[in-house]
C-alpha cells in the first residue's frame, strides 16, 4: 500500500493498517519538523494538529512545508493547515506566495469540504497590502487558460465573486475578467456556467448598464436575468485592505480630505485639464472686460463638469500638448 494515499474505513473515517501501529510509535517520537513531512498521513496529521494548537512554534514552519499542506491528500491535514495559515495572517504573514494561492485555489477552494474555509483564507490573503493584484492575476491566469479544468473554473469563479462582494470594483475591477466570465456563462458544464452567473449578477450590481456589452452573446433568458440586477441597490464594501482602511477612517475623522468614493473611482478618465495650461492662464489673466474674463471661467467650469479628470503636471509642455 502507498502510504501517500489516504485509507478510508467504514462511515468515512479515516484509518490506518495495524502492521503500521509500531512504525507510528516510533515516528511520534520524531521531531515536529520531521513529523509533518512524514509519509505517513496519520502522523503528519497528528503533527498539524499540534502545530495548529501551538501558536509560538507557528514561525517556525517552512514556506514550503505549509504549501505541501495545504495540498495534502488527506483533508484532516489541509483543513488544519488552512488553520495555521489563518492564525498566521493575524500576524504579519511574509509566507504568502504565488504558489500558495494557487494550491489554496485548486486545492481548497475547488475542494467541496473546504471550500467555505479556502475562501475565507482567500478573502484574509487579499487584505494584505499589495496582495491583491497578485491573487487577481492568478485567477485571471486560470480563467484565460484553457486546458483549466471545469472543478477548478468552478472555484476560480466562486472566488472572483466573493472578493468582488466583500472588496467591491475599485480593488477587484470587473472590467478587466467579464469578457471571459461572460463566456464561461455559456459553459456546457452545470456548474462553470451558474458559477459565472453568479458572478456577472454581483459584477451588475457594481457597474450597472456598463455591464452589457460583454454580455450581448449570451442567451436571452440569461440577459433578461442579469436585467433584474440593475434595479439593487449598489453595495459597499465589506472588507477592505490593510492600511487603507486606516487611511480612510483618519482623513474621514480629520475632515482634511474628501475620501473618494467607489462611484469615482469607477468612472473613466478624460484628459481635460492639460487644454488649462500655463499659457491659457496668463491669458485670462491680461483680459480687460468682465464679460471676457466670464466666458473664459465658464469655459473652464464646462469643461470640469465630469465625473473624473486625468491627473496631469499642470504648467509644463506635456501638460499643454496633452
Amino acid at each position: 500500500m502507498n502510504l501517500d494515499e489516504q485509507a478510508v474505513g467504514q462511515h468515512n473515517t479515516f484509518e490506518v493498517p495495524e502492521h503500521l501501529s509500531e512504525a507510528n510509535e516510533t515516528t511520534s517520537m520524531l521531531p515536529l519538523q520531521a513529523r509533518i513531512k512524514a509519509k505517513n498521513p496519520k502522523v503528519r496529521f497528528e503533527a498539524s494538529c499540534e502545530l495548529a494548537r501551538d501558536a509560538k512554534r507557528l514561525n517556525e514552519l517552512e514556506e514550503t512545508t505549509l504549501i505541501k499542506l495545504l495540498a495534502d491528500s488527506h483533508p484532516g491535514v489541509q483543513e488544519k493547515a488552512l488553520d495555521i495559515l489563518s492564525a498566521l495572517l493575524q500576524s504579519d504573514c511574509k509566507l504568502v506566495n504565488e504558489e500558495m494561492v494557487t494550491v489554496i485555489v485548486e486545492k481548497c477552494v475547488a475542494s467541496a469540504k473546504h471550500k467555505s474555509k479556502g475562501v475565507e483564507t482567500l478573502l484574509s490573503i487579499a487584505e494584505l497590502p499589495n496582495a491583491q493584484q497578485m491573487i487577481y492575476d492568478i485567477l485571471k491566469n486560470f480563467l484565460c487558460t484553457k486546458g483549466t479544468s471545469a472543478k477548478v473554473m468552478c472555484a476560480v469563479l466562486h472566488a472572483l465573486t466573493q472578493l468582488l462582494a466583500n472588496y467591491g470594483n475599485p480593488i477587484f475591477p470587473a472590467k478587466e475578467v467579464l469578457k471571459p466570465v461572460s463566456a464561461q456563462a455559456g459553459s456546457t458544464n452545470l456548474g462553470v456556467k451558474n458559477e459565472a452567473m453568479e458572478y456577472l449578477k454581483e459584477a451588475c450590481r457594481w457597474v450597472k448598464e456598463k455591464l452589457l456589452p460583454f454580455v450581448e452573446g449570451l442567451k436571452g433568458v440569461q440577459q433578461e436575468e442579469l436585467k433584474k440586477c440593475f434595479d439593487d441597490v449598489k453595495p459597499e464594501p465589506k472588507r477592505f485592505v490593510k492600511g487603507l482602511k486606516m487611511e480612510t477612517k483618519v482623513a474621514e475623522e480629520a475632515g482634511r480630505v474628501n475620501v473618494p468614493k467607489s462611484e469615482y473611482l469607477e468612472a473613466e478618465e478624460v484628459a481635460v485639464l492639460g487644454r488649462f495650461s500655463e499659457k491659457w492662464c496668463n491669458a485670462y489673466l491680461e483680459l480687460k472686460k468682465w464679460t471676457e474674463k466670464r466666458d473664459k471661467l465658464q469655459e473652464l467650469l464646462t469643461a470640469l463638469n465630469i465625473e473624473r479628470a486625468k491627473p496631469c503636471l499642470l504648467y509644463t509642455s506635456d501638460a499643454a500638448d496633452e
